[in-house]
């Protein structure tokens, strides 16, 4: 059963701003239910597969050494 949060919730939880969980919802990163009104509401896999994606490493080189 999917618990669905609204997005200020969700992105407390990740944690992240909620203009973040929005890009990633754009990237498909996330995929999170529509309430009748159209808003966000994010299950508890979504805000997993957020965490995981914010915490993936990055590269770190910068443009100045590369």
């Amino acid at each position: 059963m999917r618990k669905d949060k609204p997005i200020a919730r969700a992105a407390a939880l990740v944690p992240c701003s909620e203009g973040s969980l929005r890009r990633l919802d754009r990237k498909g990163i996330v995929s999170p239910a529509r309430d009748p009104w159209g808003r966000r509401l994010f299950g508890d896999d979504d805000v997993v597969a957020a965490r995981t994606y914010l915490q993936r490493p990055r590269n770190s080189v910068s443009r100045a050494t590369a």
